[in-house]
């Protein structure tokens, strides 16, 4: 598709201990246990247009024939209902209830957050990220931004190939089932 970091996708993948192949174009990888990795460090709305152009792949999202989807930043955009960037606006892969939004301003650079990973005493550390919009859930009649969504479908707001040993330890949790 052209949209992507793709090497450091595969970079992050192969630091987590498991092997991955290119898939679609070059831009999306396959773990060996069938797990969809959509990448980030794009226009959310490029990377659906694009999505769309591929019908066989947009229907392999949406039928959910992966293990596992793992949307990444623009990745994880794409799998809400709707997404709006800048002036753009276009329906989702609807995999995820929420919407993408524009942020008040573009944020870039280390944040903590907390991790609720097993085996592990870390729960707050700190994390890449590098985007001017977030996935918005509702929860009851509020609206609060998610950073990651544990299901079948697995939605990253910030890099976690760009995390060092915390990214690491996410992504072997992660591409672990």
């Amino acid at each position: 598709m052209g949209i992507g970091n793709v090497e450091s996708i595969a970079n992050w993948v192969f630091r987590c201990g498991f092997d991955y192949e290119y898939q679609h174009g070059n831009d999306i990888y396959r773990h060996e246990k069938n797990i969809l990795i959509i990448p980030g460090v794009a226009n959310s709305v490029g990377l659906m247009r694009a999505i769309n152009k591929n019908e066989i792949l947009k229907n392999k999202i949406k039928n959910k024939t992966y293990r596992r989807v793992v949307g990444i930043c623009a990745g994880f955009h794409v799998l809400t209902n709707y997404i709006e960037e800048g002036p753009e606006k276009m329906k989702g892969l609807e995999l995820i209830n929420a919407r993408t939004k524009n942020m008040e301003r573009y944020r870039t650079g280390w944040a903590a957050i907390n991790f609720n990973i097993k085996n592990s005493e870390h729960l707050r550390k700190q994390v890449y990220f590098n985007h001017g919009c977030a996935v918005y859930a509702m929860y009851g009649k509020n609206e609060q931004m998610d950073m990651m969504i544990e299901k079948k479908i697995i939605g990253l707001q910030f890099h976690p190939e760009k995390s060092g040993e915390y990214g690491v330890m996410l992504g072997m949790e992660i591409l672990n089932v």
